[in-house]
C-alpha cells in the first residue's frame, strides 16, 4: 500500500506530491529526501501547513497523509500571525 503526501516549500509557491510505501521503515527520512529533491531545496524539517506543528516521527506522519506539509530548510522558521476574529493568516520567514 502507498501513502500520498502533499508537500509545499516555505513560500507556498512550489507544491509537490510524494508517494511512499506504507511499510517504509524510514518514512520521515525518505519523505524529507524525496520532497527536497522535487522542491529543489535542502529540507530538514517537516511542519503542518495549518499551524506549524513540527512532525518528527514516522508513526505520527502515517496519520497525517491528508494534511498539507511544509518542508523547511535548516535556517527557516514557520510563523502564523492572527488578526482579530479573522481566521489565521499564515506566513513564513527566514532567520
Amino acid at each position: 500500500m502507498s501513502l500520498l503526501f502533499k508537500v509545499w516549500n516555505i513560500t507556498r509557491q512550489k507544491k509537490v506530491f510524494v508517494v511512499l510505501n506504507s511499510d517504509d521503515q524510514q518514512l520521515y527520512v525518505n519523505l524529507v529526501l524525496k520532497a527536497s529533491e522535487k522542491l529543489e531545496l535542502d529540507g530538514s524539517t517537516l511542519v503542518l501547513e495549518s499551524d506549524g506543528t513540527i512532525i518528527d516521527d514516522d508513526h505520527v506522519l502515517r496519520h497525517l497523509e491528508k494534511e498539507t506539509l511544509i518542508l523547511l530548510e535548516k535556517d527557516q522558521k514557520w510563523i502564523c500571525a492572527t488578526s482579530g476574529l479573522n481566521l489565521s493568516t499564515c506566513s513564513t520567514e527566514t532567520k
